[in-house]
């Protein structure tokens, strides 16, 4: 069954967008309320500063002016020389025009400069708003407005995605659920029923009619494959019966006679093995399982001898290399046409030199010298004889195994790994 990783798994993609997207929401919102708190409050200062600076002109100018009658936290003065040189050195008041200004260090004045008509001064009003900003200024305040909304959005954020998440994701993932449990030579007609009419149950329909199709299939070729092993069972006895009726009627001495039986007898042999793993692919059942443990080291044995006849007349040699025994739980019918195949392929493509065949505690090794390609057309028409590699490959594949096939430098490697 597939596994999906929880980090990879469109349910938990989903739920960590949702999140992102709320949290992003709540910083852009959380740093929009701090950047408009503090315009706000630099507009309203500026206000009550220009309502101060414009009341102390008036007074002025009717000559009523009294500086102890301003409110707290505000500063006028007539001229420059009325003021502290370092408030006149911090503020750079001595280089600035008539305006309205605001500084931040050493502490936070807002402060208008405005020129007296008929004098060459001009009236400061100074605002200290150090300690009235300050409680909003403070970074514990703005960290408080940023990271505790974000807090209760991601929470909410992460709720919501578990339940839209849930919601969204429950169709496909009923749907990947019915398709895990059709059988692939069972025609489905309710594999699309219960869904509503949109994308997910548009793809299940689709899936519903592939698979219907690809059922159809799987049951012509294993009808096919069953009747054909089944009808070639007839044939083989017959010559089966045959070849051994002519042994036992063969005069003393037919040795050439006896050698074109043992060719027979053979090739019947290898028919049977090859009926036998075909009605078993049709099955599509568990092979690897309910099967006496056999001896992989045995029928390597066998089958060299069996196949010792296409080394003749060949200046080729084999080695076997036993590092191990190697039982497994496999029908022996299969694994001998496995095992027989690599071998003979391997016997009679070989013109020179010495095959070599190797098994271990967990794998099967045969390497041969070769003058093929793998992209040469020989090499396609080769293993498209016989069994060929791609049932080889099948074979393994329904047992649990892995085969590889290699041509490198004109070196053929054919692996088994059981394991």
């Amino acid at each position: 069954m597939l596994t999906i990783k929880r980090s990879k798994s469109l349910k938990t993609r989903l739920i960590i967008s949702l999140c992102t997207f709320t949290l992003l929401l709540t910083l852009t919102f959380s740093g929009l309320i701090i950047m408009t708190g503090t315009l706000t409050q630099d507009s309203i200062f500026n206000i009550e500063l220009k309502k101060i600076s414009s009341r102390v002109y008036d007074q002025y100018l009717q000559g009523k002016l009294d500086v102890s009658s301003v409110p707290e936290n505000f500063l006028v003065a007539i001229g420059i020389e009325n003021l502290s040189a370092d408030l006149v050195q911090t503020l750079e008041l001595d280089l600035r025009s008539d305006g309205i200004y605001e500084t931040q260090e050493p502490k936070n004045y807002h402060f208008t400069i405005t020129k007296l008509p008929e004098t060459d001064q001009r009236l400061y009003v100074l605002y200290d708003v150090t300690e009235l900003e300050r409680p909003y200024t403070e970074e514990s305040v703005q960290w408080s407005i940023v990271i505790i909304p974000s807090i209760i959005t991601t929470i909410i954020g992460i709720l919501v995605g578990l339940l839209l998440a849930e919601k969204i994701i429950s169709p496909v993932t009923r749907l990947a659920e019915r398709v895990r449990n059709q059988k692939p030579d069972v025609k489905e007609t309710d594999l699309a029923r219960g869904f509503e009419p949109d994308e997910v149950g548009e793809l299940a329909t689709t899936i519903e009619h592939y698979t219907n199709r690809l059922a159809e299939f799987v049951v012509r070729e294993q009808e096919f494959t069953r009747n054909v092993s089944h009808e070639l069972r007839s044939p083989l006895a017959v010559v089966k019966n045959g070849f051994e009726l002519l042994r036992e009627k063969l005069p003393e001495g037919g040795d050439r006679e006896v050698a074109v039986l043992d060719r027979i007898e053979r090739a019947v042999d290898e028919m049977e093995e090859l009926i036998e793993t075909f009605l078993m692919l049709a099955r599509e059942e568990d092979i690897s399982h309910h099967f006496t443990p056999c001896d992989i080291n045995e029928h390597v044995e066998n089958i060299l001898v069996k196949y010792d006849h296409l080394l003749s007349n060949k200046n080729v040699t084999f080695s076997l290399i036993k590092e191990a025994d190697l039982f497994l739980n496999v029908p022996e019918p299969v694994i001998i046409v496995i095992l027989g195949n690599l071998i003979r392929n391997a016997f009679h493509y070989t013109t020179e030199g010495v095959i070599e065949i190797r098994v271990t505690h967990s794998s099967f090794l045969i390497t041969n010298q070769t003058s093929l390609e793998v992209d040469s057309k020989e090499y396609q028409e080769s293993i498209a004889r016989g069994i060929g590699h791609s049932i080889t490959a099948r074979l393994t594949e329904r047992l649990g195994y892995q085969f590889a096939f290699t041509i490198d430098n004109q070196t053929a490697t054919a692996t088994i790994n059981f394991k």
